[in-house]
């Protein structure tokens, strides 16, 4: 099936693209979300102001970050915050 691959430098002529791939699906916040993009892509997606990438870098590294930030305050709203 050629719809399955990716456009061209992750650009396409829709309101919303894709960031480089064909597939999507719907995060936490409900937001249509790329399945498999880079960290260079989403930062580059944010950087054009992109809907859904921020969104996206958050899902992924909000667990990482409350850990590592509880593991130095050892304090869960701080942690949190």
């Amino acid at each position: 099936m050629a719809e399955a691959a990716a456009p061209a430098a992750g650009r396409d002529a829709g309101p919303g693209p894709a960031l480089g791939v064909a597939c999507a699906r719907v995060g936490r916040s409900g937001r249509e979300a790329p399945v498999e993009s880079s960290d260079e892509q989403l930062c580059r997606a944010v950087a054009e102001r992109q809907p859904g990438a921020f969104d996206l870098l958050v899902e992924r590294y909000q667990e990482r970050a409350y850990r590592i930030a509880w593991s130095v305050l050892r304090d869960r709203e701080e942690a949190r915050d």
